[in-house]
């Protein structure tokens, strides 16, 4: 059945928070092109005299978007009506929809497994089993509810991304959060892996031993010759390198052999490559030290 747009109320316990505008509006001329493809599930709420959404908020808001630009076909829209009380059931069907058509940020999964297990007094293992999903996921969603404030606001931003946020929300305290979110926003921790390790160093009580080896703290001779000599060659290497360029310009490129410019290229393609896994391994080796040392 046809019902106005104006008898329909968004559910405000909908675990969908965001809703990208751009695909909104993707949705919006689809629908206008082809019409109504699946109707909206609703269900009745008598008290207020209205219906509220229980699967299709975002084909309800296409659809305002054509009413409100004078598209007056658009300004109810098809229903299938369902009895059900405001409950798990709904909530459930909700996540499920969500999920299954366009995901739902790992925060706004978090607020509504969060509900199913506090209102509703569900553990993971049967919220997972209801929405048929892993139980390992649930677990990790949840995990974000201990985010500190400030870095809840920003993995909702993309300041930090989801496989991060998830190793950060293993620490307890906030102080240890934003210690390692210091150490990832200055480039000192690189990956997901170099933000686990560094977790695992503050929840394990690591010690220069344990990253360095059991030999650690004590320093030989022969190691420190080691570490001198690369550190010289890395001189060397940033010397020879910078010989290729006179005046800000390349002088094999321009003048001696263009014809070998490409295999140039893919060397110093090679070594960059080399390189940069060096650096990533040392800056997230130096992070964990300083954890450890800072301990």
């Amino acid at each position: 059945m046809k019902i106005a747009l104006a008898k329909i109320k968004p559910d405000p316990k909908q675990p969908r928070k965001l809703f990208d505008a751009a695909s909104l509006e993707e949705l919006a001329a689809s629908i206008k092109a082809n019409d109504l493809i699946q109707p909206i599930t609703v269900r009745p709420d008598k008290q207020r005299g209205h219906y509220i959404i229980v699967a299709g908020e975002r084909r309800y808001r296409a659809h305002c978007l054509l009413r409100d630009r004078g598209v007056k076909r658009f300004a109810s829209i098809e229903c299938n009506v369902r009895k059900m009380s405001a409950g798990a059931d709904v909530l459930i069907k909700q996540i499920v929809e969500n999920i299954a058509r366009e995901d739902m940020t790992p925060l706004e999964e978090a607020d509504a497994f969060q509900e199913l297990r506090d209102v509703f007094e569900m553990d993971a293992d049967a919220i997972a089993a209801k929405l048929g999903l892993a139980p390992f996921r649930v677990k990790w969603r949840l995990s974000l509810l201990n985010l500190s404030p400030s870095v809840r606001k920003m993995l909702e931003s993309g300041a930090l991304d989801r496989q991060q946020g998830l190793e950060v929300a293993r620490l307890e305290t906030h102080t240890d959060q934003l210690r390692i979110v210091r150490l990832i926003n200055r480039g000192e921790l690189i990956g997901w892996k170099a933000v686990r390790n560094a977790v695992d160093a503050i929840l394990n009580g690591m010690t220069q031993a344990d990253i360095f080896g059991a030999a650690a703290p004590a320093t030989r001779a022969e190691d420190l010759k080691v570490v001198r000599s690369m550190e010289n060659k890395i001189d060397e290497i940033a010397a020879v390198v910078s010989m290729g360029w006179r005046a800000g310009e390349c002088v094999v490129a321009s003048r001696v052999a263009p014809d070998r410019t490409g295999l140039m290229a893919d060397k110093l393609a090679g070594i960059r490559s080399a390189l940069a896994h060096m650096e990533r391994e040392l800056r997230n080796t130096s992070a964990q030290a300083k954890i450890v040392m800072a301990g």
